[in-house]
């Protein structure tokens, strides 16, 4: 309830480099921006340097008066009571064979687990301080990026706004970890391709990385995606080998569950930040990854009344075919039957065409086509060629437009009697 007060009013204050758990705005974002401002350095002809900040119990260090100074609502009985949850906590460490520390009291932090608790800290660290490098934010996940022709003047300006924002840590008593904190530098120049920024930190040297991870996604230098996109490679395969253990030729999950199972563990997995990632120019995904998986072991008939889990294993393709026809009877709706006209006018009888069946003068075809799939999707169609039952499983989903299952070719009866085309 005080969330949904105040959210209006702190939204409204919060700087447009803050992204964390605000309505709109997601880490696909922050990412997305600063790939693409690294893209413009790339056509200015110009270096970027990114300096990754962490900070060290971002959340467990929020002091108390500083936030209570910048708690600015039009309620001072809200901030009052605001300020009155996060006071007189205390806590007991007891561990395993039931030893107890003695009570302590907590002076700083906000709640772990609130809803309110991302709200107070994008408050706490609303407004830093002006440098000249552009600065990303989602929670205690800040980078800065400086974009400049040369490398000494790049690491020139990002040594003065570390020092800038090192004093503003310290004046709010946020603590910088130094040896968690990378640099990173991304340009086109092979010659430079070793090349490694100079930046430091209470005169300590950052460590540098060629391909560090913001928010879950590795940017390398020319932003090629590469060790991102076989990372996530391996991810969504493992879990694909999972959903396969789902079900079997004659035994398994119903194609509801497989579907929904699917869409939560290689879905969320495949298209994380594909805006980002899919659209670069640098990155090869605009052609489909060759990979051919084994060839299918002819298996025994399946059982009567097995369903589209006798199709989860490995059939043959009268098995497929049938299969394939009946789930797709299943999903589709059923056809408007239109009023019969009168008996004198009515013409010859026809086939009535079935569901999923193919347009008079035309032929059958035999199930889902699989096509090259766009270029925003190269991750998951390797995902989904690893596992050719999950994609005919997916195939019959309304919710699977970005798949590499098309349609495109199969016509089916409308409302009207119209042949249209299915997509």
């Amino acid at each position: 309830m005080i969330h949904s007060r105040i959210e209006p009013v702190v939204d409204s204050q919060l700087p447009r480099e803050q992204a964390s758990f605000r309505r709109g705005r997601s880490t696909v974002d922050q990412v997305t921006i600063l790939s693409q401002d690294i893209e413009d350095s790339f056509q200015d002809n110009e270096k970027a340097g990114v300096v990754y900040l962490d900070l060290t119990a971002a959340y467990d260090t929020v002091w108390h008066r500083g936030l209570h100074r910048k708690l600015t609502l039009p309620d001072r009985h809200m901030v009052k009571f605001i300020m009155e949850t996060l006071t007189n906590r205390s806590f007991v460490l007891q561990t395993s064979n039931d030893q107890r520390s003695r009570l302590r009291s907590l002076r700083n932090g906000v709640p772990q687990g609130s809803v309110l608790s991302p709200m107070l800290f994008n408050i706490y660290v609303d407004y830093l301080p002006d440098i000249t490098s552009r600065k990303y934010g989602y929670a205690d996940d800040l980078a800065i990026m400086l974009r400049r022709p040369t490398w000494k003047a790049m690491e020139d300006g990002l040594n003065d706004d570390l020092d800038t924002l090192v004093a503003y840590f310290q004046r709010w008593r946020l603590q910088l970890n130094i040896g968690k904190t990378v640099a990173a530098a991304y340009h086109l120049s092979t010659r430079e391709a070793r090349r490694e920024l100079e930046v430091r930190v209470n005169n300590k040297r950052l460590e540098v990385q060629q391909a560090p991870k913001y928010l879950g996604v590795r940017l390398d230098r020319t932003l090629s995606f590469k060790q991102h996109l076989e990372e996530v490679k391996a991810k969504v395969t493992s879990r694909v080998a999972l959903i396969r253990r789902l079900a079997g030729t004659t035994w398994g999950a119903c194609a509801k569950t497989l579907r929904i199972s699917t869409q939560a563990l290689v879905f969320s997995a495949a298209e994380y930040c594909a805006p980002a990632w899919s659209r670069s120019p640098h990155a090869n995904v605009q052609a489909p990854l060759s990979f051919h998986p084994p060839p299918a072991t002819p298996s025994s008939a399946p059982q009567k009344g097995a369903g589209v889990s006798a199709v989860l294993g490995e059939p043959t393709d009268e098995e497929l075919l049938e299969a394939t026809q009946e789930q797709d009877h299943a999903l589709r709706p059923p056809a408007v039957v239109q009023p019969a006209p009168a008996p004198s006018s009515l013409p010859p009888p026809a086939a009535t065409a079935s569901p999923g069946a193919a347009a008079p003068g035309q032929e059958e075809l035999p199930g889902p086509a699989f096509l090259p799939p766009p270029p925003h999707i190269s991750a998951l169609y390797v995902a989904l060629v690893l596992s050719p039952a999950a994609a005919r499983v997916l195939a019959g989903s309304s919710h699977c437009g970005a798949a590499a299952v098309d349609r495109s070719d199969a016509v089916h009866q409308g409302p009207v009697g119209e042949a249209e085309p299915h997509h």
